[in-house]
C-alpha cells in the first residue's frame, strides 16, 4: 500500500475536491445545452471553445432563445 506525505495529501485532497466541483458542473452544462437543443458535439465543441463557465452558460442561454 503506497503511503504519502503530508504535502502529497494535501494536493490529491484539493485535486480531488476540485474535480468533484468541475464534474458537478460539467454534467449541469452538457445537461443544460442538450435539453436547450444542442447536439452532444455542439455541446463539446462550445465547452473546448468557451472557456469560463459562465460563458458557457451565457452561451447555451441565446442558444436557447
Amino acid at each position: 500500500m503506497a503511503r504519502f506525505t503530508p504535502a502529497q495529501r494535501r494536493i490529491l485532497s484539493a485535486s480531488l475536491t476540485l474535480s468533484a466541483a468541475v464534474g458537478v458542473f460539467s454534467i449541469a452544462y452538457g445537461v443544460l445545452a442538450v435539453s436547450a437543443g444542442a447536439s452532444i458535439a455542439q455541446t463539446c465543441a462550445l465547452s473546448l471553445f468557451t472557456f469560463t463557465g459562465a460563458s458557457q452558460l451565457s452561451a447555451v442561454g441565446v442558444i436557447a432563445t
